[in-house]
């Protein structure tokens, strides 16, 4: 009884963090579009539903590995029905590099007014579900540059949001709206069976859950998917994600080695920095902790209350003695 109120004490006192559930739980599909050749679209996580390549040219280089690249010919990639729930908690993510003022469809099934997907219109993502209104952000993600974009359902009031690179752009709570309503197969990068709003632009790492990731594991995939070029199911997200204390660190994510830090400043999913400088870092939670990337470790500051521990301990070893 005394180790464990030992160990209880110790674990309290440098916050050490419950087991973090693996950002894979709940991936239903991974299209990884690294293909290299041939006319089907993999999904790694299996459940036969990889997609049928049409017009898209295969082979390109992406954020993560290799990309598929759409013309606005009206190019797409067919993966199957029903690939995010009806109505319950979903999340879809993707990295995208398009022309600027680009429009295009990039996931989705939509069949006249019925059904769902996510689009671009003006450089800006947009969900549409059913009849208007829709849900378009504000920030820009087509300028020639790479972005990671999300779109997540859930938190308990199905409030749909958008984010990019890693941040909440815009919300939308109590929106219950089908997204299989149409009925009709989703594709990439073109519009449900309609065949309407062809996408420009190149497309990687394209994945979907049947829960909403949480802000945290959103930002740690887009900055580490940024910065260290590793795809969303590599198990490194979760060593950064796990890590509590100052001092720890997680090496091997892509060419990289990540350390906790706090005092970060800017809002969740904020990046900064540069893998080249050495000084890249990515905010991960609301009090300004995060990963920063350094050529040697940041220093090892004594964790408040380390103090009082030891006087428990001594007081513990005096009773017992």
């Amino acid at each position: 009884m005394k180790k464990l109120m030992i160990v209880l004490a110790v674990m309290a006192v440098f916050g050490l963090a419950t087991a973090q559930a693996s950002v894979t739980t709940s991936l239903s599909h991974h299209w990884k579009l690294d293909e290299t050749s041939g006319s089907t679209a993999f999904d790694s996580v299996g459940g036969g539903f990889d997609g049928t390549t049409t017009g898209a040219t295969i082979n390109q280089t992406g954020q993560i590995g290799k990309a598929y690249y759409f013309d606005g010919s009206g190019d797409y990639v067919t993966v199957g029905t029903s690939m995010l729930p009806d109505t319950a908690d979903f999340t879809y993510s993707a990295w995208i590099n398009g022309p600027a003022a680009s429009s295009g469809t990039l996931f989705g099934q939509r069949n006249g007014t019925s059904g769902g997907c996510f689009d671009i219109v003006s450089s800006k993502l947009r969900i549409i579900v059913g009849g208007s209104p829709y849900d378009t952000g504000n920030v820009t993600v087509l300028d020639n540059d790479w972005h990671y974009v999300a779109v997540t359902r859930g938190s308990g009031d199905n409030t749909w949001k958008i984010w990019v690179d890693g941040k909440l752009d815009t919300s939308n709570p109590n929106d219950t709206k089908d997204m299989n309503a149409g009925g009709a197969a989703y594709r990439m990068g073109l519009r449900g069976s309609a065949g309407t709003v062809p996408l420009t632009a190149t497309l990687d790492d394209v994945g979907t859950w049947t829960r909403a990731l949480t802000a945290t594991e959103i930002a740690a995939v887009a900055g580490l998917g940024k910065f260290s070029g590793i795809a969303l199911d590599n198990s490194k997200i979760d060593d950064v994600l796990a890590m509590s204390s100052i001092g720890q660190s997680v090496s091997g994510v892509g060419s990289e080695t990540w350390w906790y830090v706090t005092g970060l400043t800017g809002t969740q999913g904020t990046t900064g920095g540069s893998v080249g400088g050495g000084d890249a870092y990515i905010v991960l939670g609301t009090d300004g902790t995060g990963v920063t990337l350094t050529s040697q470790a940041p220093p090892i500051a004594e964790p408040a209350g380390l103090g009082l521990l030891g006087v428990g301990l001594l007081a513990l070893r005096k009773r017992r003695s």
